[in-house]
């Protein structure tokens, strides 16, 4: 059974201060959680996202939505996304829209024609 992120981050991380707080007040210890607590350096909670990322640092991609359903189907896509991650320049991007342009207008340039059919 997989947890809910908001559980596990938020819940459980609560339910462990309780607890300390717990005991903390049972030995007398009060002040000294309190001190200890605000001192602590605080986490952000990270930004929870769905789907295909791009960020600055990496490209993270859905499994769902590309239908990996095991380590294996992820080991043949990271294969061959690396290779084309390898392959994909700005040069070959801008190479690549120039010949879709060049193909459209080269598709327009003929017309379709139509031949009757003629019946025996």
């Amino acid at each position: 059974m997989e947890l809910d992120r908001d559980y596990g981050e938020c819940i459980l991380v609560e339910r462990e201060l309780n607890s300390l707080k717990q005991i903390a007040e049972y030995h007398g210890l009060e002040t000294i959680y309190k001190k200890l607590l605000h001192s602590k350096r605080k986490i952000r909670k990270r930004w929870v996202f769905d789907g295909t990322v791009i960020t600055n640092r990496s490209i993270i991609l859905d499994g769902r939505a590309l239908k990996l359903n095991n380590i294996f189907d992820a080991a043949y896509a990271t294969k061959y996304i690396y290779c084309l991650k390898r392959e994909t320049t700005m040069g070959n991007i801008f190479k690549t829209i120039l010949r879709t342009i060049n193909a459209t207008f080269q598709s327009r340039k003929y017309k379709l024609v139509r031949y009757n059919v003629v019946d025996n």
